[in-house]
């Protein structure tokens, strides 16, 4: 059944005119026909307010049944089925965090005017940057479950 014809059947089950329908709805008898006929399809703010005059849920007008589904049984669903605490993120992640502070530490301790070959400083630098992005993957991956 389409909107129309549910619409059409609403209307007459209950003696209401295309008139009286469209005089609470604020538009044209002409519309209203439209509907009915399979012409055009109303908006869905009209087919609240047609709702509501024919004191009816607004599934009335799909042809599916809606029913609600947990998220797991979808096939597509990107959601895991195991939630992490913070704390276990947290318990994940601190190994890393310290590994950081440590290399943090000793590029900070190191002096001002020091001879430091360029191999060793490039190699902290390249250090750091690795734990940065395994502290972000981890995360990343642990605080969006």
């Amino acid at each position: 059944m389409t909107v129309g014809e549910k619409i059409k059947s609403l209307r007459t089950t209950q003696n209401i005119s295309q008139q009286a329908l469209a005089d609470y709805l604020n538009i044209s008898r002409q519309a209203i026909s439209r509907w009915e006929n399979n012409t055009s399809l109303p908006d869905l703010t009209t087919l609240i307010a047609i709702a509501k005059f024919f004191n009816i849920p607004l599934d009335f007008f799909s042809d599916e049944t809606i029913t609600e589904t947990n998220s797991a049984e979808l096939p597509n669903s990107d959601k895991p089925s195991k939630k992490v605490s913070r704390d276990e993120v947290l318990q994940e992640a601190t190994p890393y965090i310290l590994v950081l502070v440590v290399i943090l530490t000793l590029i900070a301790r190191l002096p001002a005017r020091a001879k430091v070959p360029i191999i060793f400083f490039g190699t902290i630098i390249i250090i750091f940057l690795m734990s940065c992005l395994l502290i972000y993957y981890i995360i990343k991956n642990y605080l969006s479950k």
